[in-house]
């Protein structure tokens, strides 16, 4: 008798407790619309003002926005988990290259506050959230939107990337941005605008009517991709498609995939204009654009530096200010030789076993769920093919480095998180609250 009576009132608090949850606004409890909302203010924000990185506006939006950020997870915080032990660990290697630098005004100071606020929000107090089925898919619906618009602009303002495609003799110079600041930067958005295609093509329309604005989306998305001629980004394409591909067991995907791949060689190797089109302007006839130098400088930089260097890197301030007087460049272009010379050895092995367990957990949930498991290993190895050969790195502040970060690691790892716990899809609304779906 006492365990029933415990039992209803334990019924009775929750109940409470879910009516009160379920009168607070949903869009203060979606963690996926606080993450659109950041990227859409980020993008606004640039194609109004146009203003260089690290001016004093851009630092005090991003101020703006990272309060945003964290007031939302403080503001649903419920718990600190215990992964935050390894968020502080970080945290104190940042801090001391931090103070090992030469001087560090404000701009460069939110370069390390950025990182450990935002790894203490996801794993400190949020590394239980969950993103159900239809708030992951009105999540791709505003990127796809969003991404749909930047290709109309592109269509109305840059016609000529269009229509005179094919008479480029280069790709220096004619590279498609529509209104971002830059080719690369809008061609890894269109790479990831092609996955959430894939993934409201899979959850949130079965009526072809509907599918066939997915489907027209995604041709629109891939050839303003190959205009952009941003090689990283096709590569990225390249390697989700082959991910999906090998890992999805669809016969009838892997089979017209082989055939459209075969036909798509044939027809470029028929046709000589087409050809010196791919090679001379979309290959850049293998062009290194000066990556290799850039490389080299970064690796020889890290050696030369005394053993705290080596250790905990030469710092943000530093190695901007090196690179910009040694080249035209303020980075390396490479994420993971970035990390090398700002935060030295312990921060590249953060990094990298940081990726690695994302891959064993994307793996790991082909097991649960396959689609989500392969879409989320095709974004992720994606992700670290744009890092490869291109300046985003994941937890860090710029406009394309936020997204990457949420679209490749943070979306995926919550989805995860409501698929484990089995409210990814919703159930019916007379049962409780918390085996609903709805809580993030």
């Amino acid at each position: 008798m006492t365990d029933l009576i415990k039992k209803q009132r334990l019924s009775s608090g929750n109940a409470t407790e879910n009516k009160l949850r379920i009168l607070r606004p949903s869009y203060l409890t979606n963690v996926s619309f606080m993450f659109f909302l950041y990227w859409a203010v980020l993008v606004a924000w640039q194609n109004i003002s146009r203003a260089e990185a690290r001016s004093s506006v851009d630092v005090i939006i991003k101020t703006g926005l990272l309060i945003l950020f964290v007031g939302f997870y403080l503001f649903n915080a419920k718990y600190i988990y215990k992964k935050i032990l390894w968020v502080i660990l970080f945290s104190i290697s940042l801090m001391i290259t931090l103070f090992s630098e030469p001087d560090f005004p404000f701009s460069i100071l939110i370069a390390y506050v950025y990182p450990i606020l935002i790894l203490t929000m996801v794993y400190g107090f949020g590394d239980k959230y969950e993103i159900d089925r239809d708030q992951l898919t009105a999540f791709c619906n505003c990127v796809i939107i969003v991404l749909m618009f930047a290709a109309v602009y592109a269509a109305v303002f840059n016609t000529e990337h269009f229509t005179s495609a094919l008479s480029f003799t280069s790709a220096y110079g004619n590279e498609l941005a529509s209104f971002f600041l830059s080719s690369h930067e809008y061609g890894m958005y269109l790479v990831y605008g092609i996955a959430a295609c894939f993934i409201c093509l899979r959850y949130k329309e079965r009526r072809l009517s509907k599918r066939i604005l997915y489907y027209i989306a995604i041709v629109v998305f891939l050839i303003n991709l190959v205009l952009t001629f941003s090689r990283t980004s096709m590569l990225a394409a390249v390697l989700l498609f082959a991910v999906c591909i090998l890992f999805l067991k669809n016969k009838k995907l892997w089979f017209y995939s082989v055939l459209l791949m075969i036909t798509g060689i044939i027809v470029i190797i028929s046709v000589p204009a087409l050809w010196n089109f791919v090679y001379r302007v979309i290959l850049k006839e293998n062009n290194l654009a000066g990556r290799g130098e850039l490389n080299a400088i970064a690796v020889d930089y890290f050696i030369e530096g005394t053993w705290f260097q080596k250790l905990f890197g030469h710092g943000v301030y530093e190695s901007r200010t090196y690179f910009e007087n040694m080249t035209t460049h303020g980075s390396v272009h490479n994420a993971y030789l970035q990390v090398l010379v700002y935060y030295g050895l312990i921060g590249s092995l953060s990094l990298t076993v940081f990726l690695i367990s994302q891959f064993y957990a994307c793996i790991r949930e082909i097991k649960k769920d396959r689609f989500i498991g392969v879409i989320s290993l095709g974004i992720l190895v994606s992700a670290a093919a744009v890092m490869f050969t291109n300046t985003p790195i994941i937890f860090t502040s710029p406009i394309d480095s936020y997204f990457l970060t949420i679209f490749a690691v943070i979306v995926p790892k919550y989805v995860r998180n409501a698929i484990n716990s089995g409210r990814f899809i919703k159930i019916q609304e007379t049962i409780p609250y918390e085996q609903s779906g709805l809580k993030i």
